[in-house]
């Protein structure tokens, strides 16, 4: 077991090291675009920071948090899980697992799915005072589990980093399935969750392909490519799906990096449109749009229906805009110079902002009434917006 843990890290040191060259020679020495002066902004509403707490996250990003009804679940080194209570902040359980540095988690009433970068995977119940999590189950798998596990039914449907699904069974963790692809040479550091649609299971995977799979079984029902590799290097061939496709009154949204999105019927994997523009993370349903992030950070809304562009807003740009969450009426983004944005899409107009430190906000979290932040460090925020006088 030891020697393939450090195969393993062999391995991974040697893709990162072949990453890193291959990207050096990509961009011929090219610096990276700077982030465009934030504009000057008449303020609709006043967004404020309501409390602060200092985690242990190793990999800060969208996969290391949950938020459940009135809790935020969050995945700490050395096995460490701990809640959140979203008025206050203050820490309602923290909870030893035994596992290693936690990667990602998921939450379905007192059951608790974490995973850690040895490639384990457990299932814990807590109890009602949150003060312990009892196991009950935990399985190896081939690789780390980098997206949220799906629970359905009585099934679990995991992905890992090495291109493969899992089907396991929720209530002792055997296998039912597995489907496998081939990891292209050169992808992003992520994988898109799984999402269950009706019978099917939706996967996009770094190959630029979207297939559903048969939920029961993991037989391939249909599969559409959303984008094939072009160009002359690695990295310009990067078409990885690693934003979570959202699904509309049978209709699947889709981007691949760099170059292209698309609609596509869930029954039977026709596409609908597509348009040139990519995203490696999630995007955000809005009544009748779709908004997306680019890799440049533009903000592009899209007509669902028709497919056309609505608007393109470049107010942002380079500014390593985290995915899009709803909040309030507007669309929140967090940049890599510590700012949280409101967006205002009817008018295509920045509607407040807030500094939340140094720090580049990776990740947000909303409800109804909670807006949160995590930063690079691993620093979580709350935020409340209030009306300007």
């Amino acid at each position: 077991m030891q020697s393939k843990r450090w195969g393993e890290i062999f391995y991974g040191c040697l893709i990162g090291l072949c990453a890193f060259l291959l990207v050096a020679c990509a961009t011929n020495g090219q610096k990276e675009q700077a982030p465009v002066p934030l504009p000057s902004i008449q303020p609709k509403v006043n967004l404020q920071q309501s409390w602060k707490h200092a985690t242990d996250i190793v990999y800060p990003g969208p996969k290391a948090w949950v938020l459940d009804n009135d809790r935020l679940y969050v995945a700490e080194s050395d096995g460490r899980l701990t809640v959140l209570d979203i008025e206050t902040g203050h820490p309602i359980a923290r909870i030893e697992t035994g596992l290693a540095n936690l990667v990602t988690l998921s939450v379905d009433g007192a059951d608790l799915v974490l995973a850690d970068n040895n490639g384990l995977i457990a299932v814990f119940r807590l109890d009602e005072q949150f003060s312990t999590a009892n196991l009950l189950w935990k399985k190896e798998l081939t690789s780390k589990v980098m997206a949220h596990p799906v629970l359905a039914g009585g099934k679990m449907y995991v992905r890992t980093l090495d291109g493969k699904v899992y089907a396991l069974d929720r209530g002792e963790g055997r296998i039912q399935w597995t489907r496998e692809k081939t990891v292209p040479t050169l992808t992003l550091n992520g994988v898109s969750d799984p999402l269950v649609d009706q019978d099917k299971l939706i996967v996009g995977f770094d190959d630029g392909e979207l297939e559903a799979l048969d939920l029961a079984t993991g037989q391939l029902v249909w599969k559409a490519t959303v984008a094939l590799p072009k160009g002359r290097n690695v990295v310009d061939r990067l078409v990885d799906i690693d934003g979570t496709p959202q699904i509309r009154q049978g209709v699947i949204y889709v981007s691949a990096y760099q170059i292209r999105s698309m609609a596509v019927a869930s029954e039977s994997g026709h596409i609908l449109w597509e348009l040139p523009y990519g995203s490696y993370q999630d995007s955000l349903i809005l009544d009748d749009s779709w908004v997306i992030i680019t890799k440049d950070s533009q903000i592009l809304v899209v007509d669902r229906e028709q497919g056309i562009k609505e608007s393109l807003m470049q107010s942002l740009l380079y500014r390593k805009l985290t995915a899009p969450v709803a909040y309030q009426g507007f669309v929140a983004v967090g940049d890599n110079e510590g700012y949280v944005h409101l967006i205002d899409i009817g008018s295509k107009t920045l509607a407040g902002r807030l500094h939340l430190g140094k720090n580049p906000v990776v990740a947000l979290l909303a409800n109804q009434d909670h807006l949160f932040a995590m930063d690079k460090k691993g620093q979580i925020f709350s935020c409340a917006v209030k009306s300007s006088q």
